[in-house]
């Protein structure tokens, strides 16, 4: 009997335990996401650098404030067809894709779409959504759930340096083998609120060659 009731004292431990985890972990994470203690922590410089973004908003004549939502999905479009027409240009010329040998002209044109997209600040925009402060009465920027994140993620252009430099991301576009040249980068996230992985798909090959593919995950 006594054996018995050891038993059910570990289980009963156990279950206590993992409850406790998540009442805790989740007493934490909404400390983090709870509005009016944001507001408190970010104080009055916080207040001031929204203050001067939304001055530098107003004084941005090229874009249509009066209406953020129509004037988002604009750009957004024109960002989209701009990249997949400058990767269709580098398919054509046997060039690399995602950016890897774009000029620093289309560069600068792409700095600009992304720079006015996120510059206005819409609903549907869940980057630069924001919320009014009931503390402060100010804008603040919304968190972005991460369901909103989760699937599969296409690379279609990058800055980065190091896969700039790597001619990839493993580097193993580097190689002077037509078979490892870059074809494109796919990004898979998954999981829940408390445990997410990353996987990425990193697809090579060339012409007249077939392709093959490699992932690690994080």
């Amino acid at each position: 009997d006594n054996d018995n009731d050891d038993n059910d004292n570990d289980d009963d431990r156990k279950l206590l335990d993992q409850n406790g985890f998540f009442a805790f972990y989740t007493y934490i994470d909404e400390l983090f996401e709870n509005p009016a203690e944001e507001d408190e922590a970010e104080g009055e410089n916080g207040d001031e650098n929204e203050n001067e973004k939304g001055q530098d908003m107003n004084e941005d004549d090229d874009l249509d404030l009066d209406d953020p939502i129509a004037e988002s999905n604009r750009i957004k479009a024109d960002l989209v067809s701009y990249l997949e027409e400058m990767t269709a240009t580098a398919k054509l010329n046997k060039q690399l894709t995602c950016g890897l040998d774009c000029t620093d002209a289309q560069r600068e044109v792409i700095y600009d779409l992304i720079t006015s997209l996120a510059t206005i600040i819409s609903p549907v925009n869940l980057v630069t959504s924001t919320y009014t402060s009931t503390s402060t009465s100010t804008n603040k920027k919304k968190k972005m759930s991460e369901t909103n994140a989760m699937g599969d993620w296409d690379l279609l252009y990058t800055c980065s340096h190091a896969m700039l430099i790597n001619r990839s991301l493993s580097g193993l576009g580097r190689s002077t083998s037509a078979k490892a040249q870059f074809q494109g980068l796919r990004k898979r996230l998954s999981g829940s609120k408390y445990l997410g992985t990353a996987e990425y798909i990193e697809t090579f090959g060339g012409s007249g060659s077939g392709s093959g593919s490699g992932s690690g995950s994080g």
